[in-house]
């Protein structure tokens, strides 16, 4: 009983210091700012993996075809074109997976933002990109185009918070 009772307690001491770490394994609580070079290039291999591991090789696929077909949109191609451009991207593409994402981060950014936050802001890209993956129609995208694009509003996505906290992060000297 005493054996059990130990367990539990040492189970309650350390699973919330577990759960802590998310997909860059770095301590949730962590300001980004306060991040060492080796956390920033440890943490950033690790939301490497965790994105390979969330987004199949036939999604990355498909997403490089759902460029192309937009792209065919954008140039005047009717839903029928936008179909079979990207049907035959599917037929002859390969899997653009190639494993050379650098983790080496150039300048430092103010950031007042933690890495819990950070993460959320990748797991809801992710998300986005799998619902576009998901969701997407040639008829939806030329429906698209021939409207008027959404006036700009206040974006309440994790990423647009982050953004303010972290200005240039997103930028292209900032990324990483």
């Amino acid at each position: 009983m005493r054996t059990l009772l130990r367990l539990s307690l040492l189970s309650a001491l350390i699973l919330p210091a577990v759960a802590c770490k998310g997909p860059t394994g770095l301590n949730a609580d962590k300001n980004l700012n306060d991040l060492s070079a080796d956390e920033k290039k440890s943490g950033c291999e690790s939301l490497v993996e965790y994105s390979e591991k969330k987004i199949s090789e036939d999604d990355v696929k498909r997403l490089a075809c759902i460029t192309v077909a937009v792209l065919d949109v954008a140039f005047g191609g009717s839903e029928e074109s936008c179909n079979s451009t990207y049907d035959q991207c599917l037929q002859e593409a390969t899997a653009t997976q190639d494993g050379n994402t650098s983790c080496e981060l150039e300048g430092d950014i103010t950031c007042t933002a933690t890495v819990e936050e950070y993460e959320a802001c990748v797991d809801e890209r992710i998300d986005a990109t799998l619902e576009l993956i998901k969701s997407f129609s040639c008829a939806e995208l030329v429906k698209m185009s021939g409207e008027e694009p959404a006036p700009e509003g206040e974006d309440e996505s994790l990423c647009s918070a982050l953004a303010q906290k972290c200005p240039g992060l997103f930028s292209s000297e900032g990324e990483g």
